[in-house]
């Protein structure tokens, strides 16, 4: 049992799977055998509220919190032992840069294709990356550097800039994906019934729109360029909303 300032979590591994325990976004796992606070008992098992699946951490309602949580903690553990190497004053900038790309920011954003970004995960995904950039400069938040200042120093784009292309790329799959296969069925089904009060959570489509958006792309065109394998987005992004 792990316990944290604003979470506690039970990780369990006796059948190959991890089931989650978060007071503020999941409900807590009950002992074997036993069925409450919203657990329910089947023939086949029992009905956890999440679990980890090829690297990613599907929940009981769709949220990312855990997931992005735990690509955080990853990704700042691997900052840690790289640490050494990105504080050393001998090893050249450009190398620290290949060490950060091809190692930190893989860890940060795997499987981020499918995620749903609200301002407070890319903030709290920023915020990580900046750590590993400052650690690679010898700066440090009192100095009062900005990120585009920080990021020129290091040679590296921004995270979010990542996590929009590999967004893009995906978007490219579903849209020459045929019909009939299951995961264009999941995207294009309607969904019916009753929908609670207050704003509509963003979707992931919606996030692919602001993309486009931001870099003069309409949608009719992006569906075009997709079928085409020609939708893209630059190397060096020309605008990254994001908080400094």
């Amino acid at each position: 049992m792990g316990q944290g300032r604003n979470r506690d979590y039970l990780i369990k591994t006796a059948s190959g799977s991890v089931l989650w325990r978060n007071q503020k976004f999941l409900r807590p796992i009950p002992e074997p055998g036993v069925a409450r606070d919203g657990m329910k008992e089947s023939p086949t098992g029992t009905t956890v509220s999440g679990f980890k699946y090829l690297g990613s951490i599907l929940t009981e309602d769709g949220r990312l919190y855990i997931e992005i949580e735990t690509k955080v903690q990853k990704a700042n553990t691997v900052s840690y032992l790289l640490a050494p190497l990105l504080k050393h004053p001998n090893i050249p900038i450009e190398t620290k840069a290949k060490l950060i790309n091809s190692i930190f920011i893989p860890t940060l954003i795997y499987q981020c294709q499918t995620w749903t970004l609200t301002k407070s995960l890319a903030r709290k995904i920023t915020t990580c990356e900046m750590r590993c950039l400052r650690r690679a400069v010898n700066k440090t938040r009192r100095e009062m550097i900005r990120k585009t200042t920080i990021r020129e120093m290091v040679g590296t784009a921004p995270v979010l800039h990542y996590i929009q292309k590999q967004t893009l790329r995906w978007f490219g799959h579903l849209t020459r994906m045929a019909p009939h296969q299951l995961v264009s069925k999941a995207h294009n089904k309607k969904i019916s019934g009753y929908k609670a009060r207050g704003r509509p959570r963003k979707t992931w489509i919606e996030g692919v729109k602001e993309t486009l958006k931001t870099h003069n792309i309409p949608p009719i065109q992006a569906v075009n360029l997709a079928r085409d394998r020609k939708i893209f987005l630059p190397s060096t992004p020309k605008t990254v909303q994001e908080d400094g």
